[in-house]
């Protein structure tokens, strides 16, 4: 099935999903169009899809809170698919935005990637925190070792919101 302009079709959809719940829809019938919307991208979109987020951080787009609901339903069948064209765009700088979608994908290679490519000592305080919920949420025993080596890497000169984010994802990649 070929798309004709998936940019728009990404955006409009991401629109009507941010639209308050009519007496008709229950919250359930969201999640049922979110999911078979990213069965519609599927996997030979995610290049589009990524590059429609970047636009939408660009352009102050006002409906990125349908878009973060959506990557993680995307990312469910397609999170190998995106998490490549998200590291294509992701620089020492983030954008936080695509940092934190990174984490969706549940790849592993991103954590390395995030290592390689972020000063973590040297983040901005925004981007750091990003960093470390993202490797978090990517978890496995790398992401573990990197969690904990984090207080080192930063001199331990982490703020408040980012040791709780810190004590947060390592927590969570320690539960059995």
């Amino acid at each position: 099935m070929k798309i004709i302009n998936p940019s728009d079709l990404i955006k409009e959809k991401f629109k009507v999903w941010n639209s308050p719940v009519g007496p008709f829809d229950e919250t359930d019938d969201i999640i049922q169009d979110m999911s078979r919307f990213a069965d519609y991208l599927g996997s030979e979109h995610a290049e589009e899809f990524v590059k429609t987020m970047i636009w939408m951080i660009e352009n102050d787009y006002p409906h990125l809170i349908s878009a973060y609901m959506f990557v993680d339903i995307y990312c469910q069948s397609y999170g190998k698919s995106i998490a490549a064209p998200l590291m294509n765009y992701i620089t020492p700088k983030g954008p936080v935005l695509l940092v934190e979608l990174l984490g969706s994908t549940k790849d592993e290679k991103a954590t390395d990637f995030i290592m390689k490519t972020i000063d973590l000592a040297t983040a901005e305080e925004e981007l750091l925190i990003a960093c470390i919920g993202t490797i978090g949420e990517i978890g496995g025993n790398n992401a573990l070792t990197i969690l904990q080596n984090i207080p080192n890497i930063c001199d331990n000169k982490l703020s408040k919101q980012a040791m709780e984010e810190l004590e947060i994802a390592i927590h969570n990649n320690t539960i059995i």
